[in-house]
């Protein structure tokens, strides 16, 4: 879902005032949309399998939490971007994807402080995310 919002923002962006630039970036935004949901209970279940096999792999379970997002299962997302953070306190990625889910999914503020976290911890796409997202919170 990243890449889409990061699609979005391109195709509305004050510079992109061409309207058939901006239909053809919903067009390509839904299609993508439409293949990462279609996609995401076969993902889901080859990460099971591959957790089973790897169960101290965080990336796995960050993975299986996007999927996750891409059906609508946030709280299964959330608890996923939880478990990769129990196995490495310091992957960015989790954070970020747990303070993104909190802010746009469950309206929780403090999805800023996860935000906050993934910036400090090197994550380029987290400090603009804090800034777009939690201008409130020094970073």
């Amino acid at each position: 879902m990243k890449l889409l919002n990061f699609i979005r923002s391109i195709f509305n962006s004050p510079k992109s005032k061409d309207k058939q630039g901006t239909e053809l970036g919903h067009l390509i935004i839904n299609n993508l949309e439409n293949d990462l949901r279609q996609r995401a209970p076969k993902d889901i279940l080859d990460y099971n399998n591959r957790i089973l096999e790897e169960p101290r792999n965080p990336n796995l379970y960050c993975l299986r939490g996007f999927a996750k997002e891409n059906i609508d299962d946030y709280e299964g997302a959330l608890y996923d971007y939880n478990e990769a953070i129990q196995i490495d306190e310091n992957h960015s990625v989790a954070y970020y994807n747990k303070g993104l889910l909190k802010l746009t999914k469950f309206h929780e503020p403090n999805g800023c402080l996860d935000l906050k976290k993934a910036a400090n911890l090197g994550l380029e796409q987290a400090k603009n995310a804090l800034k777009y997202y939690c201008e409130h919170i020094d970073s």
